[in-house]
């Protein structure tokens, strides 16, 4: 689905092919949005017709909508795009630079630490000159817009990665962030998971689960101020529903809800493997 979406294409590092492309599963959650919008879209019309309707939905072309701006460069100025790493279609700098390496007894990859800097206009990279060190690069003639930036990329990152080099990844977000400049350090798995921001938002929630024990899952993502949200139960266990569903929502009888337990059609244990 990425590469017939075009993403494949587009996603990557300037100086690799597609093979080295890593796979994501952006596009399923995104698909999942798309019909949960396309199913609210239809229960309105069904409240004012009267009649429900089939919905037909692609998963490439809702993926398509992530690619528009490589779509619309190609059908105003034929223009094809390729891979551009972690780089902004008309931004800059907007990447991932290097910063010291954590302490600890790590593996070399895992000690590394990384910022993301995207910077959205000039006062902004005035703001990034200036905690550079270095705020003539504002006025230089290959930095001072960013149309320029955006072409003179090759020679910015450089000086932006060998001064994020000497610095913490978190304190120099701080840093930046209060001079308003946009940036945030790459947080890993576990990071997440004690993340101050994403807890004060009551992001995690824990859940026990009979056979999987308590864990944090994440929460609904969106805030109601009159009724907050929370999970309400655990993953459901195989089988746990199926009276609820098939005898109370779908009326079906005790013998015919017997004979599909006897023909092994339901239950609440996995069948061993008649081979």
């Amino acid at each position: 689905m990425d590469a017939l979406g075009g993403h494949t294409f587009l996603r990557g590092y300037r100086d690799s092919d597609p093979s080295y492309t890593p796979g994501v599963a952006h596009g399923d959650p995104n698909a999942g949005i798309h019909v949960a919008f396309a199913v609210q879209a239809a229960l309105f019309a069904r409240e004012r017709t009267g009649r429900g309707q089939m919905i037909d939905l692609s998963h490439v072309e809702a993926g398509l909508h992530h690619v528009s701006w490589a779509l619309m460069d190609y059908s105003f100025n034929r223009r094809v795009r390729g891979t551009f790493g972690n780089r902004h279609p008309s931004k800059a700098p907007s990447g991932v630079f290097r910063c010291l390496d954590a302490p600890g007894e790590q593996s070399e990859s895992s000690r590394r630490r990384w910022i993301a800097i995207a910077v959205d206009s000039d006062e902004q990279f005035a703001a990034l000159a200036a905690e550079l060190g270095a705020p003539e690069l504002a006025a230089d003639p290959r930095f001072a817009t960013s149309d320029v930036r955006h072409a003179h990329q090759d020679e910015l990152e450089p000086l932006i990665e060998a001064w994020t080099s000497q610095h913490v990844a978190g304190e120099l977000m701080e840093r930046l962030q209060a001079a308003g400049v946009p940036a945030t350090e790459l947080l890993r798995q576990e990071e997440l998971r004690e993340n101050e921001h994403l807890r004060e938002r009551g992001f995690w929630q824990e859940v026990d689960h009979p056979e999987a024990g308590t864990h944090s899952y994440p929460a609904p993502v969106a805030r109601f101020r009159e009724r907050p949200l929370r999970i309400r139960s655990h993953a459901p266990l195989l089988g746990q529903h199926n009276r609820e569903v098939l005898q109370d929502l779908l009326g079906v009888s005790d013998e015919r809800y017997q004979q599909l337990l006897d023909a092994d059609i339901i239950g609440d244990a996995y069948l061993e493997d008649a081979s």
